[in-house]
């Protein structure tokens, strides 16, 4: 009998241990985003997005309409990153507006 309740209140004090750095790790966890600089002159480089190519990239969007930062998955940050790398520039023209595209990265706790 003892021998149950001593597993039960380990279990116990284990699923609230994890459950605390699972919460940790939800708030400070590591951030991933956009940061979009309206540019006042054509760059030397840049790459055309279409609306129809934008829709791929909704966060990327929000940043541009933000005239600021978006927050997004790492996945479309990685996505965009690589689209970018494929075109050598971070300068994008979107809707006859040019902009340089920063990657935001935020480890964390």
């Amino acid at each position: 009998m003892k021998n149950k309740k001593a597993i039960i209140s380990a279990l116990i004090i284990i699923s609230i241990i994890a459950a605390f750095f699972i919460i940790i790790n939800t708030i400070w966890g590591p951030k991933y985003g956009f940061f979009a600089e309206k540019l006042e002159e054509e760059p030397n480089s840049y790459v055309n997005i279409s609306e129809n190519q934008m829709q791929q990239f909704p966060h990327l969007k929000e940043a541009i309409l933000n005239n600021g930062t978006a927050e997004t998955p790492y996945e479309e940050l990685d996505e965009v990153r690589n689209f970018l790398d494929d075109k050598d520039t971070r300068n994008i023209k979107y809707q006859n507006e040019y902009y340089k595209i920063r990657f935001v990265y935020s480890e964390g706790v």
